[in-house]
């Protein structure tokens, strides 16, 4: 029986799944020879012709499991999705909007080897949250063995905050230490997990924003991190005020990983600990985590984009579901 994880957003990319394996994975930034190609910045014409769906076209796929992350309106996100469906030879489909840091740990999970593992998961933002679709996951935390999954905490940031945010740092360049400021939380909830809601943003974006005012590129967060070594000394042809402010959201948001991670270690005993989503491609201090806790076993995802999610869509419906 063939499975087909697609992750619909950017880091587009799509995997098939047979027996529990994938048989293939394909991102379509590299079939495209384009590091950042998104669907989104021209809707229309590339989602006539998506490379990864020719590799399948041929496939009667049984299960057709949608990942994606509604940044843009939802009717834009339905519009992707059946236009994904007309390419696909397919039996039955499973999406759910709310999902996006699942797929992340369970990837990440999936190639550890790991029988138990707390997973977390940090990045831009993933889903809207079911019951305020003003809030976005920022950053999450699963327990996951090969039986369960179990949420141990969510954190939510206020999307119409980030966007109006955005916009004002386009226009006032010199408003980057803002963005060092501590937690802005505005309430808490207690369900099935512990639940933050605050206008805080998450820490990828946090270095997304960063980037751009410091004369990089909004993707180019690893030139941040690598200029953030230079910040005791004065070098020529590097400007000391951005190495400092860059070394400062480094060592801030270590120090806040470093406080998630004791925060996990007091709700659970597992020593395994898997990181995923797009903050953790931050090599730099994820190193630092080693050192730090000798006593804890890190597994690092091999595809913490949100590519991966296609992998764990397709861990999700075979193991879970």
């Amino acid at each position: 029986m063939l499975t087909l994880g697609i992750n619909a957003s950017h880091d587009f990319s799509v995997c098939l799944w047979k027996d529990k394996k994938i048989k293939n994975f394909y991102h379509e930034n590299r079939l495209r020879f384009e590091k950042y190609w998104d669907v989104s910045n021209n809707l229309e014409k590339n989602l006539l012709n998506f490379i990864c769906l020719h590799k399948f076209k041929n496939l009667k796929i049984k299960n057709l499991i949608i990942t994606t992350l509604p940044r843009q309106l939802f009717h834009e996100t339905n519009k992707i999705i059946n236009i994904i469906k007309n390419q696909i030879n397919f039996e039955d489909i499973y999406f759910d909007y709310y999902e996006h840091h699942l797929y992340h740990a369970l990837s990440g999970y999936f190639f550890s080897s790991f029988e138990e593992a707390n997973c977390i998961v940090i990045d831009g933002c993933g889903s809207l949250d079911k019951n305020y679709h003003d809030f976005k996951e920022i950053e999450s935390v699963y327990f996951v063995n090969k039986k369960i999954i179990f949420p141990l905490f969510k954190k939510y940031s206020n999307n119409v905050y980030i966007n109006s945010l955005t916009n004002f740092f386009k226009k006032k360049e010199d408003h980057y230490d803002f963005l060092l400021k501590k937690n802005n939380f505005l309430f808490r909830i207690n369900d099935v997990c512990e639940k933050e809601y605050c206008a805080e943003i998450s820490l990828g974006s946090k270095f997304e924003l960063m980037s751009e005012m410091l004369n990089f590129k909004l993707t180019e967060a690893g030139k941040l991190m690598g200029l953030a070594a230079y910040h005791d000394k004065d070098y020529e042809n590097i400007n000391n005020t951005f190495s400092q402010a860059a070394h400062k959201l480094q060592k801030d948001s270590l120090d806040y990983t470093i406080s998630l991670i004791e925060k996990i270690k007091k709700l659970n005993d597992c020593k395994n600990f898997v990181l995923s989503g797009g903050y953790f491609l931050n090599c730099s201090n994820n190193f630092k985590l080693v050192k730090k806790f000798n006593d804890i076993n890190f597994f690092v995802d091999s595809n913490p984009t949100d590519a991966g999610t296609a992998i764990g869509a397709c861990v999700f419906y075979d193991n879970y579901k």
